[in-house]
């Protein structure tokens, strides 16, 4: 008797028995060659067969490998071993639609429709043989279902002959048929000849009831001439399930693919609330599925320009603001210098004086080039033509060196400059742009800081803090002191005043640096304390 684990002609070992009939085994085993898992059915297991048996089952087995179809389970070896013959079939892991159908208890029209065209395409080839291959045992047990969901008759191909050696063997005279799905005449007073196929039983299964609705198997002769009446009808009825067949599979397909038409026109109005609405699992589900992501990256683009749309738009105004405040503020130092020079050219009243006035037009052009040198600094602020790269420095020597000069104005004007870096820490930023925007602050500390008062640098918790004595700047000034040429009405005429763009430089700077900061008054003292945040390092 074969056994689990068994080994049979030094290649399969038998893993488990997949069901057991009245002539055969059918078992899943393991190709130690391949190392592939495959059926093996093996025919009068235990007990083998003569010499004449053995060689009728390598002629008829020679026949079977002619038979080949996409929906026929066809083998692919075969041979006999202790004199007991097998076949070498591929091994299906959905199993048959016996088990399919106890697994999930229903079919689909669409399933249905498919089994029934792959089963009839089988069977149209096995008829269509010279002499025809006659199944007469078709039933779910007998029917698997392939890796690709397609479906494949099993169990055919093996002659009268054979059946007739396999029951002398066993004793038995008769052949037999499954009951349960017989045909209603083979139950008559006068049943038709059949030839039952070698039925597999499965443990729980209707199984096959030898006697049962059996006779004498009849003559090739009579066997063709009955097939070949019945031809004409089954290539009719197989011609009607294509048929209907192609147009079912036809529907199934058009109505997904109409659908993604009429979605994709509706896309062209670029509503956000349109979607392929397509469920399913195959190409037409994954062409579904592509679309909306394509058409949510759409959209989504579309939302990105318009916003860059307004931040140009916005910056191209600020732009034309900035260059007609800077054409206005130019305009008055340049007017009034001109006016000087035109009265001291022509010698006109006190301008005859030119050893007081050639200072003053001095003084006034080194004004117009500072807030030209300040208006195109301004303008280099943001732009990506040869940006400066970041780089690693400490802190604490570069704050050193910006406080050295200013600590040197304040203390010749009478203030006190102190300076606390203690907090030692690396920084990654632009160092020329960051050094600027430092440097306008220190200036703009030492312009406005009362005569005797102090000026204070010192680190607390990574932050930056800039403190000078000052008249406190009143809340509504504070609301407009980064905007360019802003300048409150005490410092207009303050001689050592700048040109409004200071401030507005230093928060361009650290705005384009991503660097928090803050200027607000202090209480004790009166003043003003400028804080830049560099917690992020």
């Amino acid at each position: 008797m074969l056994d689990t684990g068994q080994v049979i002609a030094d290649r399969y070992e038998l893993l488990k028995q997949l069901g057991r009939g009245g002539f055969s085994e059918v078992w899943l085993a393991l190709d130690k060659l391949t190392d592939v898992k495959v059926a093996i059915k093996i025919y009068a297991p235990g007990m083998g067969l003569d010499d004449a048996g053995i060689s009728l089952f390598t002629q008829e087995f020679s026949l079977v490998f002619d038979i080949n179809h996409t929906n026929l389970l066809h083998p692919t070896y075969y041979d006999c071993w202790e004199r007991m013959p097998y076949l070498i079939l591929p091994f299906c892991k959905n199993g048959s639609i016996f088990k399919y159908l106890t697994d999930n208890n229903r079919i689909t029209e669409t399933e249905s429709w498919h089994l029934l065209h792959d089963v009839a395409e089988g069977l149209a080839y096995l008829h269509a043989k010279l002499p025809p291959v006659i199944h007469q045992d078709i039933k779910p047990d007998n029917i698997l279902i392939n890796d690709e969901n397609g479906y494949m008759i099993t169990d055919f191909g093996i002659s009268t002959r054979i059946r007739s050696t396999l029951r002398r063997n066993q004793g038995q005279e008769l052949s037999g048929g499954t009951l349960a799905y017989m045909g209603p005449e083979r139950f008559g007073p006068s049943p038709a000849p059949i030839m039952a196929s070698d039925n597999l039983l499965t443990p729980g299964s209707d199984g096959a009831i030898p006697g049962i609705a059996s006779t004498s198997i009849p003559r090739n002769e009579e066997i063709t001439k009955a097939v070949l009446g019945s031809l004409p009808y089954t290539m009719g009825i197989c011609v009607v399930i294509s048929l209907i067949s192609a147009f079912l599979f036809s529907r199934a397909i058009t109505k997904p693919i109409k659908h993604i038409v009429d979605t994709t026109v509706s896309m062209t109005s670029l509503k956000k609330d349109v979607k392929c609405s397509v469920q399913s699992t195959d190409e037409i589900g994954q062409l579904s599925e592509s679309i909306n992501e394509l058409y949510s990256n759409l959209l989504q683009t579309i939302e990105n320009l318009k916003y860059e749309k307004e931040q140009v738009a916005e910056a191209e105004k600020l732009k034309i603001d900035f260059l007609r405040t800077a054409s206005h503020e130019l305009k008055t130092p340049v007017t009034a210098l001109n006016a000087i020079l035109d009265n001291m050219v022509m010698g006109i009243g006190k301008y005859k004086d030119y050893d007081t006035y050639l200072p003053l037009c001095k003084e006034r052009s080194e004004q117009i080039a500072k807030m030209i040198t300040e208006i195109l600094d301004t303008s280099k602020l943001g732009t990506t033509v040869d940006p400066e790269p970041p780089t690693t420095f400490d802190t604490i020597t570069l704050l050193s060196s910006l406080c050295e000069q200013y600590q040197l104005i304040a203390q010749a004007n009478g203030m006190e400059f102190n300076i606390a870096l203690l907090d030692c820490f690396p920084v990654c930023l632009p160092k020329k742009m960051f050094s600027k925007a430092i440097s306008n602050i220190l200036a703009n500390a030492v312009a406005y800081t009362v005569p005797g008062g102090k000026i204070s640098v010192y680190i607390d918790n990574r932050n930056l803090m800039i403190e000078n004595e000052c008249l406190p700047i009143p809340t509504e000034h504070l609301k407009k002191i980064f905007e360019p040429f802003y300048r409150p009405d005490y410092a207009r005429n303050k001689r050592d005043g700048g040109n409004g763009l200071g401030l507005y430089i230093v928060a361009c700077i650290l705005n384009y640096l991503d660097l928090p900061y803050s200027f607000c008054p202090m209480k004790e003292p009166n003043g003003m304390r400028f804080t830049i945040s560099l917690q992020s390092f």
